[in-house]
């Protein structure tokens, strides 16, 4: 009985997180071409939150996971808006150009001490473990493909 029911509670918590994360690319938009790339990061951030969820984290690791992950979602957006050339990468390159065994991006926020980058590069330590993982077969190995060589490249298949 305790087994359906620890079911059934990591799937009510992971629909939840779903909708939170379905809201984001809306916040995090600046121009009409900044919700396609955040719908994009929506479909890498989704995978990697089941996982967690299905790992067994507590709800409040979850929620600190979920709560960094919107964190990098609008620091890839705004790169994205800084650096004209970023435009030309997939929302999935882009974050594994921004991720490593370290962590994630240094975040330059007034209100956001060492606690909270720390608890950022966990969350970024660990997405990068998975999509290393799931993704490509060494992060040494994944070139930056560029969003149009790879729309070419599906193209030709």
């Amino acid at each position: 009985m305790r087994t359906y029911q620890a079911i059934d509670s990591r799937g009510d918590v992971l629909d939840a997180y779903l909708k939170k994360m379905c809201e984001w690319p809306q916040q995090w938009c600046y121009e009409d071409s900044d919700l396609e790339y955040g719908l994009a990061a929506i479909e890498v951030f989704i995978p990697f939150m089941r996982w967690l969820v299905d790992q067994g984290y507590a709800r409040t690791t979850l929620r600190r996971h979920c709560d960094n992950l919107c964190v990098l979602g609008n620091e890839v957006i705004q790169r994205r808006r800084q650096d004209c050339s970023l435009r030309n990468f997939s929302a999935r390159n882009e974050l594994l150009n921004l991720l490593d065994v370290d962590g994630g991006p240094l975040l330059y926020r007034p209100s956001l001490d060492d606690v909270d980058q720390r608890s950022f590069d966990a969350t970024c330590r660990k997405l990068n473990a998975f999509m290393t993982r799931t993704i490509a077969p060494c992060r040494r190995e994944v070139n930056m493909i560029t969003k149009d060589e790879t729309d070419v490249a599906v193209a030709e298949k």
